[in-house]
């Protein structure tokens, strides 16, 4: 018989206080000094001690507990990565021999995706039989004659980078829990620096973990809006699990394909939209490949990867394809849910809301509320079991419903669903406003909008006016992650003020937002630019209303430049917004008496949406309408009221088969073009058919504003 090369208790036992001891301490009776059972009280926020390190790495076996409370213990999860590390990096079974698991009789692990397939298809030792247990044990011991430090070693890691690898990472999760978001991205840099470190001297070993705390440092710079150095710490993660999934690609392929994901979220958010496709597009790929050979294991890693892809190409205009992307991930995780409920029906909410977006983008908007509809109640359902988890994800998807239920013109519908989306969001705020005060600034924006819909303007105010204020505190402290939320209300609040005829007040708001966008876009065109225009846009409306028109058409012509730009390198995308901007050019040229140049680009417009119709008329027909009547308009002050009538008609054509599919949308715009049509048949001479168009609009706005 070899050698045992230990001299610490061969068994380590891995329980939770709170839940497991009674079976811990059963078993640790029957064996003796032969186990080491720690009965110490380690706090989550407490560091992982040196001596269970140490007795870890000197066990030759691990008897697992992981039961109801095991998973939510630090200290546990950590023993268990540290036990199931052999097998990460030789995935054989002879990789499991040290371990022995123990639950409950009937229970499986609460998270059994910890465990490596053919530990899940294991039959488990029971709590209930300490003597089988013990059985096991020994057997166990006679079959392992080394420590675990040891076989990490002759896998080519030194024991004494696990052990150092182990009170590392639980230092920096330990600060990172107590920690600010600053302070907490500080502390992970700290940590990536020494497992930088520690790769050098072993880099084989360790080049995992530092690809790992790579991947979370480019989170938590995400998150306080340092996007360049969380992008340069992703693709160093990337680059490394590369390298990695190239020698080994059995274990870190999955790694790479995660932080390919994570790389197209950071490469997405700068603005470099097909740099970030291409990254997802890998992500899917690997997974895909994965999840054909283990469906078990990475299938809900594809629907999550398909998700983000489905994102990627929506940002790009490639609408479609975005949408059978997204119906893919979600058809992937209806199937997860209904065989594994608990486990995966928050993922098809999740999908569910983003299936509803792209079908709304492309005008089905139906289908899109139906989507939305069915996320709600699922997030309703998770929320009633487990409010701290799911109350977010609640009254996103309150906020999804209530801009669906707008645009299908059920604004009273709209409205409570986003009442309730700010009641949540303002419990939650209270509670954690670190986490929670941007959540409640969108919904309070959202509500303004809805407020608004239904004339309810002084208090659309209100709402818009707390969402500034939390926005301005928010970008006061951290500038480079709220800034642009901060612009985003300041536009939304220069339209209200608008509304309610505060001009000067509403252009000051609209130029700040512009200064701040301007200023965005300067550092970070590719992200910024586009809000630029849209502000650029809106400040132009602001401008013409208060009579300045010159300075009206000024932005807007910036407005449009930047669009053509935009729409030049990227047509799907920026098309309809450049169409819209030469829309709102047409007005102002019209306003300072330059018809002719108005109507070139209301032509224009016209031509754009009539191209953007004819491949997609659910999204753009309506927009084509709009863009008809404008033409009406410029052609009549031409004195070409033949053509200026024919548009018109198809404007009315148009409005009248949208009105009839959904009238609560679009009998309202319906009127308005009737009431066009009514004036230049009137130019014409057509005084019967003016009067029967004017009858119909007045029939149809008494229809609107008689209560239902």
């Amino acid at each position: 018989m070899p050698p045992v090369l230990t001299q610490k208790p061969p068994v380590f036992i891995s329980y939770a206080r709170n839940t497991g001891a009674e079976a811990a301490r059963a078993l640790h009776a029957a064996l003796g000094n032969d186990a080491f059972f720690d009965q110490e009280d380690i706090g989550a926020e407490d560091r992982f001690p040196p001596r269970i390190a140490d007795a870890l790495l000197g066990s030759r076996v691990v008897v697992v507990f992981p039961d109801e409370g095991y998973f939510t213990r630090p200290r546990c999860r950590w023993e268990l990565q540290t036990a199931l590390g052999l097998f990460a990096r030789s995935p054989v079974r002879e990789s499991l021999s040290h371990l022995v698991v123990v639950l409950p009789p009937g229970q499986k692990p609460s998270e059994i995706d910890w465990f490596p397939p053919e530990l899940q298809s294991a039959s488990w030792q029971s709590t209930a039989d300490t003597a089988a247990v013990l059985d096991m044990v020994q057997k166990r011991l006679e079959q392992n004659h080394h420590t675990l430090g040891h076989r990490y070693a002759e896998r080519g890691e030194p024991e004494a980078a696990v052990r150092a690898r182990l009170l590392e990472l639980s230092e920096a999760q330990r600060s990172v829990s107590l920690a600010g978001p600053e302070d907490a991205a500080s502390i992970i840099q700290e940590a990536v620096e020494a497992y930088r470190k520690l790769a050098k001297s072993s880099p084989d070993a360790l080049l995992p973990d530092l690809a790992l705390s790579l991947n979370n440092l480019s989170i938590r710079l995400g998150e306080l809006g340092r996007r360049e150095e969380g992008l340069a710490a992703v693709e160093e993660a990337a680059e490394a699990y590369r390298k990695l999934a190239r020698a080994k690609p059995d274990a870190h392929l999955p790694d790479l394909a995660m932080s390919l994901n994570n790389l197209s979220v950071d490469l997405g958010e700068l603005g470099r939209r097909e740099e970030g496709l291409a990254a997802v597009e890998e992500a899917v790929e690997a997974y895909r490949k994965l999840a054909s050979a283990k469906p078990e294991a990475f299938l809900p890693d594809l629907a999550m990867s398909l998700n983000n892809l489905s994102i990627r190409l929506g940002e790009l205009g490639r609408r479609e394809d975005g949408l059978t992307a997204v119906e893919e991930a979600v058809e992937i995780r209806r199937k997860l849910a209904k065989a594994k409920p608990d486990a995966y029906l928050p993922d098809l909410a999740l999908s569910l809301n983003n299936l509803s977006v792209h079908l709304g983008g492309l005008g089905r908007r139906e289908a899109g509320l139906a989507a939305v509809e069915e996320a709600k109640e699922v997030y309703q359902k998770l929320a009633k079991a487990n409010p701290d988890a799911y109350l977010p994800h609640l009254a996103s998807s309150l906020n999804n419903l209530s801009v669906d239920l707008g645009e299908m013109g059920r604004r009273e519908e709209g409205l409570a669903a986003v009442e309730e989306a700010v009641e949540v969001h303002r419990k939650l705020a209270k509670a954690r406003p670190d986490v929670f005060l941007p959540d409640l600034a969108l919904s309070l924006n959202n509500l303004s909008i809805r407020l608004g819909e239904l004339g309810r303007r002084e208090e659309g105010l209100r709402a818009v006016e707390e969402a500034v204020g939390v926005h301005r505190k928010l970008a006061k402290a951290r500038p480079d992650a709220f800034l642009p939320e901060l612009a985003s209300s300041l536009n939304n609040l220069s339209i209200r003020l608008g509304d309610l005829g505060r001009g000067e007040a509403g252009l000051a708001a609209a130029n700040e937002a512009t200064e701040v966008y301007r200023k965005l876009a300067k550092v970070r065109p590719d992200a910024f630019l586009p809000d630029l225009a849209t502000s650029l846009n809106n400040l132009s409306n602001r401008l013409g209303e208060m009579g300045r028109k010159d300075e009206g058409l000024a932005a807007v012509e910036e407005a449009v430049q930047v669009r053509r730009k935009l729409a030049k390198a990227r047509p799907e995308a920026f098309l309809p917004d450049l169409a819209s901007s030469l829309n709102n050019l047409s007005v102002r040229l019209g306003e300072l008496g330059r018809k002719e140049e108005g109507l070139a680009a209301v032509e224009e417009a016209v031509e754009v949406y009539r191209r953007l119709a004819k491949a997609r008329p659910d999204a753009y027909l309506p927009d084509l309408a709009t863009s008809l009547n404008n033409l009406s308009v410029r052609l009549g002050e031409l004195g070409r009221s033949e053509t200026g009538l024919a548009a018109v008609q198809e404007a009315v054509e148009i409005r009248r088969k949208l009105a009839k599919a959904r009238p609560q949308v679009f009998q309202s715009a319906l009127a308005r073009s009737l009431r066009s049509l009514s004036v230049s048949l009137g130019q014409a001479g057509r005084a019967d058919e003016a009067q029967a168009a004017a009858d119909e609009a007045a029939a149809i706005e008494a229809r609107l504003s008689s209560p239902p």
